[in-house]
C-alpha cells in the first residue's frame, strides 16, 4: 500500500468517525425533544383535568345552592 493510499484510507476513516459523531449528536437532540414533548403533554393533561374538575365542582355547588334556596311548598 502506498503512502497516498494509506492517507486516503485514514481520511475516509476520519470522515466516517465525524459522520457518526454528527448522527449521535442529532439522535441525542431528537431524544431530548421527544422527552420534553411527553412531559409537556402530561402537564397539559393534568391542567385539563384540573380545569374540568373545577368546572364540575363549581356547577355542582351552584346546583346545590339553587336547590337549597328553593321555596318550601
Amino acid at each position: 500500500m502506498t503512502e497516498e493510499q494509506n492517507k486516503q484510507m485514514m481520511d475516509a476513516e476520519n470522515n466516517r468517525s465525524q459522520t457518526n459523531m454528527l448522527y449521535d449528536d442529532v439522535r441525542k437532540i431528537i431524544e431530548a425533544a421527544r422527552s420534553n414533548a411527553v412531559r409537556s403533554v402530561d402537564f397539559c393533561r393534568v391542567q385539563m383535568y384540573w380545569h374540568l374538575g373545577k368546572v364540575y365542582s363549581w356547577k355542582n355547588n351552584r346546583e346545590k345552592n339553587v336547590q337549597t334556596m328553593a321555596p318550601i311548598s
